[in-house]
């Protein structure tokens, strides 16, 4: 059996037999003839599982990232959306509105606003599959609007802060803010906004 082992050629190549220098970590040059290479497309698809054997990912994992990234996209258009009411209402004129009431004005419209486009956004696209859709709409809408005041507060606070405190200016301000209050937000909408609904006893 050894005999025959031995006698065989080293040049069959099978998943399970390589030459002894790749198995040891050299490179060799292999023939370069036409028929010899593997098309581009397969050496792509090589190293396309050769990296997803060096970062697996689960289905689980690609779920999560596809929410983070369908939460980013709804996030961003809410703050452009925020950052715009802001700017408008605070420099409308209001007559006897002035200074901190103008400011607590035009801080009030944006943030609802935002929270609303937020709230569309990531009911129909985010958490479409998750299980807190059983609810009925407004007590989504009110669930995410108490989900979000821990962080409409903040932002309020933090904005208003570094307009008053550290003299930025208002879209600077409200910015950062917003930035600040993006990871708690989605971590609070992902566990308990729509997390499961709890079988009537």
């Amino acid at each position: 059996m050894r005999a025959q082992m031995s006698s065989e050629t080293p040049t069959s190549k099978t998943p399970f037999t390589e030459p002894i220098e790749r198995r040891q970590g050299f490179v060799v040059d292999e023939p370069t003839s036409e028929d010899s290479p593997a098309p581009s497309a397969i050496r792509l698809s090589s190293r396309i599982l050769l990296s997803r054997r060096l970062v697996p990912l689960s289905p689980a994992r690609r779920a999560l990232l596809g929410r983070a990234a369908s939460y980013t996209a709804v996030g961003m258009i809410a703050a452009v959306a925020n950052l715009i009411a802001l700017n408008t209402v605070y420099n409308l004129h209001t007559g006897a509105l002035g200074g901190i009431w103008h400011y607590l004005l035009a801080q009030a419209v944006a943030t609802e606003l935002a929270a609303l486009i937020c709230f569309v956004g990531n009911d129909r696209i985010t958490f479409r599959s998750f299980a807190g859709q059983a609810r009925p709409w407004w007590i989504r809408c009110l669930r995410f609007h108490s989900a979000t005041l821990l962080g409409i507060c903040i932002t309020f606070a933090f904005s208003t802060t570094l307009h008053f405190g550290f003299h930025m200016g208002v879209v600077v301000a409200q910015a950062a803010a917003i930035a600040t209050v993006y990871i708690m937000n989605f971590v609070v909408h992902h566990v308990w906004t729509y997390g499961r609904v709890k079988a009537p006893r």
